[in-house]
C-alpha cells in the first residue's frame, strides 16, 4: 500500500500487455472490425512477462529463451503488420460505415516535382473580379 500524510492512496497497476476479450468484440456493434483486428494483432505480439517467480521451484518446465518464429516483440509491431492485419480481416456483412477502413490518399506532390513524373507550365492565378454594389430600396439602411 501507498501512504502518504497517515492516508492510504488508491491505486492501480498499468497492464502493459492489454488483451482484447472476445465479449468486448460482441458488446461494441460499432467496434467490433476495429476490435477483430486490433485482437489478430495482440496474438501476433510476444506476450511473455519478464518478470516473476521462478517456474521451476513450481514443477514447470523453464521458459524458452527466445520467442516463436511466428511472434514478435512489443516494439517490433509495426504498421505493416497492421495494414496485412486488416488486409487478411474480413467485413462483416452489417459491417457499419464508420468501422470501414478508410485509406488515406497520398499526399499531392509539387506541380513541378520530379516526383510527380510531370512537368506543368505554370498557369496565371486567377483573379477576383470586382462586383458593383447594388442600391438598396431603403435610404436608411
Amino acid at each position: 500500500e501507498l501512504w502518504a500524510d497517515g492516508a492510504a492512496l488508491p491505486y492501480t497497476t498499468y497492464d502493459r500487455l492489454g488483451e482484447i476479450d472476445q465479449g468486448a468484440i460482441v458488446d461494441n456493434k460499432r467496434l467490433r472490425h476495429v476490435l477483430a483486428i486490433t485482437a489478430q494483432v495482440q496474438a501476433q505480439r510476444d506476450s511473455r512477462r519478464q518478470a516473476g517467480p521462478s517456474r521451476t521451484l513450481a514443477g514447470a518446465p523453464p521458459r524458452p529463451p527466445h520467442p516463436s518464429p511466428s511472434t514478435k516483440r512489443q516494439r517490433l509491431i509495426n504498421r505493416l503488420d497492421l495494414e496485412r492485419t486488416m488486409a487478411a480481416t474480413p467485413l462483416t456483412q452489417n459491417a457499419d460505415i464508420l468501422t470501414l477502413p478508410v485509406a488515406m490518399p497520398p499526399p499531392h506532390p509539387e506541380p513541378d516535382s520530379v516526383v510527380s513524373g510531370q512537368h506543368h507550365r505554370p498557369t496565371a492565378t486567377p483573379q477576383k473580379t470586382p462586383t458593383p454594389h447594388k442600391k438598396h430600396g431603403r435610404t436608411d439602411i
